[in-house]
């Protein structure tokens, strides 16, 4: 009977371990994406900024282009159309980039918010380096054409059905984000 009940208790430890496994949305080493992506830049109100996402196959997913201020522009927005994502019970994303030194926000998009909002967080990169980010879900605050609004429910991996990369740092150039990998995790990466 306790032989039993040891194998039951390892079981079903090894069942939960193996429902927290990462939901892998982009993974550059081993050529995974299962998101379509395509960009909203600020010409949509006059602006005159730029952008592309390209895959490249075994290589890292790359937004690049050319930030303008002309015309009261000064963005550039790479995003994946609606889709589950599968994300129930994940507590934020992981994501590992190659920066540019520039400043850049993750947005995520939610089933339960009114159209045009988006959830965002910023993350700092580094030249030439590639850094890795946590972005709990907690920390993403909703907004929309890049105004903060309040009064709006914390975003929940199970809402999400989008995200994207914004970049609107006001600072007119090229820029250049490699994304490596993106992961929604169950729980906050252990740092060793």
């Amino acid at each position: 009977m306790k032989c039993v009940f040891l194998f039951l208790t390892v079981l079903s430890f090894t069942v939960v371990k193996a429902e927290n496994k990462p939901v892998t949305l982009i993974d550059a080493k081993n050529n995974l994406n299962i998101l379509r992506w395509s960009t909203v830049n600020d010409t949509v109100m006059g602006g005159r900024s730029k952008s592309s996402w390209k895959r490249l196959d075994g290589k890292n997913a790359k937004f690049a282009g050319t930030l303008s201020l002309e015309n009261n522009g000064g963005f550039c927005s790479v995003r994946t159309y609606p889709k589950d994502l599968g994300l129930n019970r994940t507590q934020g994303f992981l994501i590992k980039v190659l920066g540019d030194g520039r400043s850049y926000s993750l947005n995520a998009r939610s089933r339960k918010a009114r159209s045009g909002v988006n959830y965002r967080a910023n993350f700092a990169t580094t030249k030439g380096k590639i850094t890795e980010v946590w972005l709990p879900f907690k920390d993403f605050k909703p907004s929309w054409r890049g105004s903060r609004i309040k009064n709006l429910p914390t975003l929940k991996g199970g809402d999400i059905e989008g995200i994207g990369f914004f970049l609107g740092d006001k600072k007119p150039g090229d820029f250049k984000l490699e994304i490596v990998k993106i992961e929604a995790m169950f729980e906050p990466p252990i740092k060793i």
